[in-house]
Formats: structure tokens, C-alpha cells, sequence
């Protein structure tokens, strides 16, 4: 028969037993919570970044069609360009009155065309009609740097008296051609004979001035 420090001894071992079976079963339920959790965590983050990396994708693909739209223009505007020798550097628009029959815009753009800029100011206004839209010119005002030339002013004066922008940009390129024509033959001419032509008011003036060296005055 035992004795009851041996009965005393055997219940605090089987006691420390059950709590050690006790703490391992917490211990595993933790480390399972712990690895779902992970699981769950990893699944989570990586449906967020395939999320992102295809917005992401969708954004470069936008932005590289905008960018190739955008080469395709710049492109086309260059020729354009280099076709009617107009080269816009400014334009705004601002509507002044808007109805269900009549707007009225007005338009501001500057440029060149070769080495005369110019400023344009002009009204436009639509009225519609029955089957059609009537568009007309009410106001325009013009102005081209170019004080070396006294013929200008007159032709500018036309164009605004008429409120004729056809008439403005027909004129103002076959003009702008012709003075580059001019300047590259009074150059070659300098550059061929260079003892016998003069320029006194340089490759751009209106006139060259011969002249003999074998000739006094």
C-alpha cells in the first residue's frame, strides 16, 4: 500500500502532464491560426499587386497611345509647316454670345510665315439655318512686323477692310515667298560679283547697287 506522500507526489505529476498537454495543444492551435493567417495574408497581398500592375499596365498602354497620337499630329502639323510655310507659335478662343441659333466667337492666334510674324484677332460667328450652318468673319484685326517694308501697311488694311482671312494669308505667303526669292538672288549676286554689287541696307533691302571698279563715282 503507498504511502500518502507517494499518492501526493503521483496526482502532481499526472496534474504537470495534463498542463503541459494543455500548453502543446494551444501552442499548435497557434501556429495553425498562424499559418492560415499567413496564407490568407499572402493570397490578399498578392491579388493587390496583380491588381496594381495590371492598372498599371492599362496606364502605360493609354499612355503610349497618347504619346504615338501625339507623334502622329506633331508630324503632320511639321508638314503642314514646311508645305504652306505658315508656323503657328499661339491660339486661343473665347465665346462671347451663344444661342440656340447664333454663336459668336472670338479667335486670337500669332505666327510666321519665313521671318514675318504676325498677330490675327478676329470675330466668327455661326448662325444656323434650316438645313445649313452660315459662318461670317464680323470683326478682324491685323498685325504683321514688318515696318521695313511701307508696302505692307496698305495690304494689312485691305485685308481687315474686307474681313477677308483668305485674302490675308494668300497674300502674306506669296509675299513672304517673294521676299525670300529676292534675298537669295541679291546673295548670290554679292557672292558672284563681289567687287562690282553693293548691298547698302544688307540682303534684305529692296534694291542692290552695281557698280565699275573701273569706273570712278
Amino acid at each position: 500500500m503507498k504511502s500518502s506522500s507517494e499518492q501526493l507526489y503521483e496526482e502532481e505529476i499526472r496534474s504537470l502532464k495534463d498542463e503541459i498537454k494543455m500548453l502543446e495543444e494551444q501552442h499548435a492551435d497557434m501556429e495553425h491560426s498562424g499559418t492560415l493567417y499567413s496564407e490568407e495574408h499572402y493570397h490578399s497581398t498578392l491579388a493587390s499587386l496583380r491588381g496594381k500592375s495590371k492598372k498599371d499596365s492599362t496606364k502605360q498602354q493609354a499612355f503610349a497611345a497618347l504619346k504615338t497620337k501625339l507623334d502622329s499630329l506633331e508630324a503632320e502639323l511639321k508638314q503642314q509647316s514646311q508645305m504652306s510655310g505658315y508656323v503657328l507659335t499661339n491660339y486661343s478662343k473665347k465665346t462671347l454670345e451663344k444661342s440656340h441659333i447664333k454663336v459668336l466667337q472670338q479667335h486670337r492666334l500669332s505666327g510666321r510665315c519665313h521671318f514675318l510674324a504676325f498677330q490675327i484677332e478676329f470675330q466668327l460667328m455661326e448662325v444656323q439655318m434650316e438645313a445649313t450652318v452660315s459662318t461670317t468673319v464680323t470683326d478682324l484685326n491685323i498685325v504683321v512686323e514688318s515696318s521695313e517694308f511701307t508696302d505692307m501697311s496698305a495690304f494689312v488694311s485691305r485685308a481687315e477692310d474686307t474681313k477677308s482671312l483668305l485674302l490675308f494669308f494668300r497674300t502674306l505667303k506669296s509675299f513672304a515667298d517673294w521676299c525670300v526669292h529676292r534675298k537669295r538672288t541679291l546673295l548670290h549676286f554679292k557672292e558672284k560679283y563681289p567687287s562690282i554689287v553693293r548691298l547698302p541696307e544688307g540682303c534684305s533691302a529692296e534694291y542692290m547697287v552695281i557698280q565699275s571698279p573701273k569706273l570712278p563715282g
